[in-house]
Protein backbone atom coordinates (compact mmCIF):
# COMPACT_ATOMS: atom_id res chain seq x y z
CA UNK A 1 0.00 0.00 0.00
CA UNK A 2 1.18 3.51 -0.73
CA UNK A 3 0.39 6.51 1.47
CA UNK A 4 0.60 9.99 -0.05
CA UNK A 5 0.91 13.08 2.11
CA UNK A 6 1.22 16.43 0.33
CA UNK A 7 3.85 15.74 -2.35
CA UNK A 8 5.51 12.81 -0.54
CA UNK A 9 4.64 9.15 -0.80
CA UNK A 10 5.75 6.12 1.16
CA UNK A 11 5.17 2.42 0.70
CA UNK A 12 3.94 0.55 3.76
CA UNK A 13 3.39 -3.08 4.61
CA UNK A 14 0.57 -3.56 7.11
CA UNK A 15 -1.41 -6.49 8.45
CA UNK A 16 -5.01 -6.71 7.20
CA UNK A 17 -6.27 -6.96 10.80
CA UNK A 18 -4.49 -3.74 11.86
CA UNK A 19 -6.56 -0.64 12.51
CA UNK A 20 -5.81 2.23 10.18
CA UNK A 21 -5.70 4.62 13.15
CA UNK A 22 -2.95 2.52 14.77
CA UNK A 23 -0.77 2.82 11.67
CA UNK A 24 -1.35 6.59 11.58
CA UNK A 25 -0.35 6.81 15.24
CA UNK A 26 2.92 4.94 14.56
CA UNK A 27 3.65 7.20 11.58
CA UNK A 28 3.11 10.26 13.77
CA UNK A 29 5.32 8.87 16.56
CA UNK A 30 8.07 8.28 14.00
CA UNK A 31 7.71 11.83 12.62
CA UNK A 32 6.49 10.68 9.20
CA UNK A 33 3.31 12.73 9.49
CA UNK A 34 2.76 15.94 11.39
CA UNK A 35 -1.03 16.20 11.49
CA UNK A 36 -3.39 15.45 14.32
CA UNK A 37 -4.24 11.90 13.37
CA UNK A 38 -7.84 12.19 14.57
CA UNK A 39 -8.52 14.92 12.00
CA UNK A 40 -6.89 13.29 8.97
CA UNK A 41 -9.13 12.42 6.04
CA UNK A 42 -8.08 9.26 4.21
CA UNK A 43 -9.02 8.94 0.55
CA UNK A 44 -8.67 5.68 -1.35
CA UNK A 45 -7.84 6.36 -4.99
CA UNK A 46 -8.86 2.82 -5.99
CA UNK A 47 -12.27 2.94 -4.30
CA UNK A 48 -12.70 6.68 -5.00
CA UNK A 49 -14.09 7.28 -1.52
CA UNK A 50 -13.00 8.24 1.97
CA UNK A 51 -12.03 5.50 4.40
CA UNK A 52 -12.93 5.36 8.10
CA UNK A 53 -9.67 5.18 10.06
CA UNK A 54 -11.35 3.31 12.92
CA UNK A 55 -11.71 0.25 10.69
CA UNK A 56 -9.09 -2.37 10.01
CA UNK A 57 -7.56 -2.46 6.54
CA UNK A 58 -9.61 -5.59 5.78
CA UNK A 59 -12.88 -3.99 6.95
CA UNK A 60 -12.13 -0.87 4.89
CA UNK A 61 -11.25 -3.08 1.91
CA UNK A 62 -7.79 -1.53 1.58
CA UNK A 63 -5.43 -3.99 -0.06
CA UNK A 64 -1.86 -4.25 -1.32
CA UNK A 65 -1.37 -1.89 -4.22
CA UNK A 66 -3.92 0.62 -2.95
CA UNK A 67 -3.00 4.28 -2.75
CA UNK A 68 -4.29 6.24 0.24
CA UNK A 69 -4.11 10.03 0.18
CA UNK A 70 -4.03 11.75 3.56
CA UNK A 71 -5.60 15.20 3.71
Amino acid sequence: MTVKINQKSMDLMVRPDQRISEVLKVLKENHKIFFQTEKILIYSTRKKEYVNQLLTFRQAEVYAGDVLVLR
